[in-house]
């Protein structure tokens, strides 16, 4: 039995071959679990393409917020925000594309969860964001 011929990752999702993975031609929708920077970019550039990020609005049992105004130093990213088009919790969508750091704060504070929304305002209006 013969094994078809696979390409690398890099070749299938590289800025020359946008939206060439066959898993992202003829489908609307495409579920990625860690957000792979080729794989968001891939999405972005395929026909009618958008990225999506989807967290939990809190971590440790509720006691952490996963949005927040900036990263600890030394986080790792690996998709960029100007990737990304919108980021879901399970209190609603904030669209991001095409907005300003002011906008993308208000609307990723109202898609926080409710305990922390007014703490996230206070800390982006104390970093002159709001």
């Amino acid at each position: 039995m013969s094994v078809p011929h696979q390409r690398s990752a890099a070749y299938r999702h590289g800025p020359r071959r946008p939206g060439a993975d066959p898993s992202f031609q003829g489908t609307r929708h495409a579920f990625i679990v860690r957000p792979d920077p080729h794989r968001v970019r891939a999405a972005n550039r395929s026909r009618g393409g958008k990225a999506f990020i989807a967290l939990p609005s809190a971590a440790k049992e509720g006691t952490v917020s996963r949005i927040v105004p900036v990263l600890s130093p030394g986080t790792h990213v690996s998709t960029s925000k100007n990737d990304i088009h919108y980021v879901v919790t399970e209190y609603g969508i904030a669209q991001l594309r095409g907005k300003s750091a002011r906008q993308h704060a208000r609307e990723l504070i109202d898609i926080a969860h409710p305990v922390f929304r007014s703490d996230l305002a206070a800390r982006a209006a104390a970093l002159r964001i709001l």
